[in-house]
């Protein structure tokens, strides 16, 4: 069913970041990043299994790096896809400096809690208007292309309002992840 880490893996990754330049994404180096894979319980018993990066010089550190599942409390998968870095240059006072953000990428699915497929798309490279911070964490809100489909629980492709029900549903488990 799922993989559970008892007590967590170190390890390592060489990860493509993308640089905000001028409000626009652009692919500007590689990086290796240690990384920390772990079993990792969230709000009302749910919890994932995926990587956090390590970062001593605090720049990229605890944010969420390539494969994730989240899970139900019963243990059924709730979603799975991949987060990629994204990075931006911010004035500290001093000097500027690199921070990093991680942000859904590529594919991903949501499912309901009896194992049938909710949704399914894209998740594209987002721009730096989608970084949301009010003096506080900041969060970089997923950006979706135009590939998404939605189902109702029998299986079927949803109408207009199951879709807009969904897509709500869909941004509260954002907000836990």
């Amino acid at each position: 069913m799922n993989k559970l880490y008892m007590e967590g893996k170190l390890d390592s990754i060489v990860c493509e970041v993308n640089f905000l330049y001028e409000n626009k994404p652009t692919h500007d180096s590689t990086i290796q990043f240690y990384i920390y894979t772990d079993t990792f319980y969230l709000n009302n018993g749910l919890y994932a299994v995926g990587k956090l990066i390590l970062d001593p010089l605090m720049d990229f550190h605890a944010e969420q790096i390539g494969n994730w599942e989240y899970y139900y409390p019963s243990g059924q998968l709730l979603a799975r896809g991949v987060f990629g870095i994204i990075a931006s240059y911010e004035c500290n006072g001093t000097a500027p400096s690199t921070v990093g953000y991680s942000y859904k990428k590529n594919n991903w699915e949501y499912f309901y809690k009896n194992g049938k497929l909710r949704a399914k798309g894209n998740y594209i490279i987002p721009g730096k208007k989608n970084i949301i911070s009010s003096s506080g964490p900041v969060y970089l809100f997923p950006q979706q292309d135009d590939t998404w489909v939605y189902y109702d629980l029998a299986g079927l492709q949803s109408k207009k309002g199951d879709i807009e029900q969904t897509k709500k549903w869909i941004s509260d488990v954002v907000k836990w992840e």
